[in-house]
C-alpha cells in the first residue's frame, strides 16, 4: 500500500512534526542540542517519512518477510503475529537494508530458541545516502516509525496486557542509536520505558558527547546491553572508529579493547569465505571492526558460544591478565543475547564495564586463563631457555604450549605471568609436564633451571590450582611432572 505522509509544521521554522496516516511519528527540531553544536554542526531536519520509508518484515515460526506497513491494522491482523510472543525489532545501520544477510540470521536464531515475532525494519531509503549527517538525523523518523507500529499493536491487541513489556530492540551503528529514539517514542507515549535494548556498536559520528536525548544510553529502557567493537580514536594514531569510545549501557562489553579484532587484518577472499557472501564479505572488509559486533551477536543467541567477561579498570590490565576476578557470586557476564540474565545482578546501577578477547574466526568464543611461575634459587645463571608445558586436563586430549616467544634468562626470585587465551576448554588441570630447552640450540654442559611452583586459574571455572615439582633442580632438556600441592 502506498504510503500517505502529511507534513504538519513547515511554519514552525526550525521544528517539523510529521504523521503517516493517523500516527503522529513526532516533532523534530535542530535547535542545539540535535543542531548547531560542536557534535552536530549545521542544521539538518530529519526527511519526511515517505522519503525515509521505513519497512517492516515480520518472521514468525509460521511464516517468514511478510512486509507490514504501520498504520494499517489489516495487514498486521491478517498476519501470524502472535501478541502472546516476544517481540523483537532489528534495526540496521548506514548503508545496510533490512534484506541483509545478518538481520535474516539473527532473526533465524532468534526463532530457534523461541517462538517470536521478529521485526526487521528497513530504512534504506535514508540509510544509502553519501550524507552521513542526514542518515544519523533520519534515525529519528525511523524510531517514531516503529513507535507507529508499536502503536497499532496496542490498539488491535488491546485484550493482551503488557504488550511493551514484551519488546526488544536490536540495532546496530546508527540501528542501535534508532532503538534509543524507539525507547523515547514509547515513553512519551506511555509514560514506561522499553524493555530492552541490544546496542551492536552504536554509531559515534554526530552522536558523541551529546545528551541522552541525542544519543542511546541506559535511561533509554529497564536495560541496555552495549558491545563496542569500533572505538579506535584519533589519539590512537588511526582513523576515527565508527563506534561509541566511552561506555553509555547499563553494562558495556569491550571485546580486544573495543578496537584490534584478531582476523580483521586478513585479506579480502578471508571475509568473503569467513562471511559466506561476496557483498558481507566486501562490507566486512573495509569495515571490519565495526561488523564485528553483529558477528559476535550472532554467535552468541545459541550458546554455542560463551562470551564470558571481566571486570577490570581498563584493557590493557585485563590484556597482562590482572583480572580474571569475577563479581559476587561468581558473576561473569556473558557479552550479547545471553546479557539480560545478568540484569539484576550488576555491582552498580549503570556504566559497568567488563572486558573479553575473542578469537580470529567463527566461532569466535574462547577461554582465558591465568598462569604464574616462581623460579628458585637452583636456576643457573645466564642462561637463554625456551619453556614448554603440557596440560592433562578433563576436557580431552593434552595441550601443549610453547609459553616464551623471547628466550628466557631466569633467576632466583623471577616471576613470570603469562595470560592464555585459548580455543580449547581445558576443564580442570589435573597435572602439567614442564620441560626447559635451550634457545640457542645443544650445548653440552649440564645446566638446571628449576620452577619453584606454577599458580594457574582457570578464568570461566573461577579455580585456581598450585603445582609443586618432583624436584629442586630440572636439569634442562628433560620432562618433569607437575602435580597439585
Amino acid at each position: 500500500m502506498k504510503l500517505s505522509t502529511v507534513l504538519l509544521g513547515i511554519a514552525l521554522g526550525d521544528e517539523v512534526c510529521y504523521k503517516h496516516k493517523e500516527c503522529e511519528v513526532g516533532c523534530f527540531t535542530n535547535l542545539p542540542p540535535w543542531g548547531g553544536t560542536d557534535a552536530r554542526p549545521g542544521n539538518k531536519l530529519p526527511n519526511l517519512p515517505s522519503e525515509v520509508n521505513v519497512q517492516f518484515y515480520l518472521d514468525t515460526p509460521l511464516q517468514t518477510g511478510l512486509n507490514i506497513d504501520y498504520g494499517d491494522f489489516d495487514s498486521l491482523d491478517a498476519s501470524t503475529f502472535d501478541p502472546e510472543n516476544p517481540v523483537y525489532f532489528i534495526i540496521h545501520g548506514y548503508f545496510d537494508t533490512g534484506d541483509e544477510g545478518w538481520l535474516q540470521r539473527i532473526s533465524n536464531l532468534i526463532l530457534e530458541q523461541e517462538n517470536a515475532n521478529i521485526l526487521r525494519v528497513d530504512w534504506h531509503k535514508g540509510s544509502r545516502t553519501l550524507q552521513y549527517a542526514q542518515a544519523a538525523t533520519d534515525t529519528q523518523v525511523v524510531g517514531g516509525s516503529v513507535g507507529c507500529l508499536i502503536q497499532d499493536m496496542e490498539s488491535l491487541f488491546s485484550s493482551y496486557p503488557n504488550m511493551i513489556s514484551k519488546i526488544t530492540c536490536i540495532g546496530h551503528s546508527l540501528g542501535a542509536q534508532a532503538c534509543g529514539y524507539v525507547a523515547q517514542n514509547i515513553r512519551n507515549r506511555y509514560g514506561i520505558n522499553l524493555p530492552v535494548i541490544h546496542g551492536l556498536d552504536p554509531a559515534e559520528p554526530y552522536f558523541k558527547d551529546t545528551p541522552e536525548e541525542v544519543c542511546l544510553g541506559h535511561s533509554d529502557a529497564d536495560f541496555v546491553s552495549i558491545i563496542h567493537s569500533d572505538a579506535t580514536q584519533f589519539l590512537d594514531g588511526g582513523v576515527q572508529g565508527l563506534g561509541l569510545s566511552y561506555p553509555v549501557g547499563h553494562i558495556d562489553f569491550w571485546p580486544n579493547g573495543g578496537t584490534d579484532h584478531p582476523g580483521c587484518d586478513g585479506g579480502l577472499f578471508d571475509q568473503i569465505s569467513d562471511n559466506g557472501g561476496i557483498w558481507e564479505g566486501l562490507r566486512d572488509f573495509a569495515v571490519c571492526y565495526h561488523q564485528r559486533a553483529i558477528r559476535f551477536f550472532e554467535e552468541s543467541i545459541p550458546r554455542n558460544c560463551n562470551f564470558k567477561s571481566y571486570k577490570c579498570k581498563r584493557w590493557t590490565d585485563f590484556y597482562e591478565g590482572y583480572c580474571l576476578e569475577s563479581w559476587d557470586d561468581d558473576i561473569l557476564p556473558e557479552m550479547g543475547w545471553n546479557s539480560l540474565q545478568y540484569k539484576d545482578r550488576l555491582p552498580q546501577p549503570a556504566l559497568n564495564e567488563v572486558y573479553l578477547n575473542t578469537g580470529d574466526k567463527k566461532p569466535f568464543c574462547v577461554h582465558e586463563y591465568l598462569q604464574r611461575l616462581y623460579f628458585n634459587s637452583n636456576t643457573d645463571r645466564n642462561l637463554e631457555l625456551n619453556l614448554e608445558i603440557e596440560y592433562l586436563h578433563t576436557s580431552g586430549d593434552p595441550l601443549f604450549l610453547k609459553i616464551n616467544d623471547a628466550p628466557l634468562t631466569p633467576y632466583e626470585g623471577f616471576q613470570m605471568r603469562t595470560p592464555l587465551t585459548l580455543k580449547e576448554e581445558l576443564g580442570s588441570i589435573n597435572s602439567l609436564w614442564v620441560k626447559f630447552s635451550f634457545a640457542g640450540g645443544l650445548i653440552n654442559f649440564t645446566h638446571y633451571a628449576s620452577i619453584e611452583r606454577i599458580y594457574f586459574k582457570h578464568g570461566e571455572l573461577q579455580e585456581e590450582y598450585i603445582f609443586c615439582p618432583p624436584t629442586n633442580s630440572m636439569k634442562v632438556g628433560e620432562t618433569y611432572v607437575f602435580t597439585k600441592c
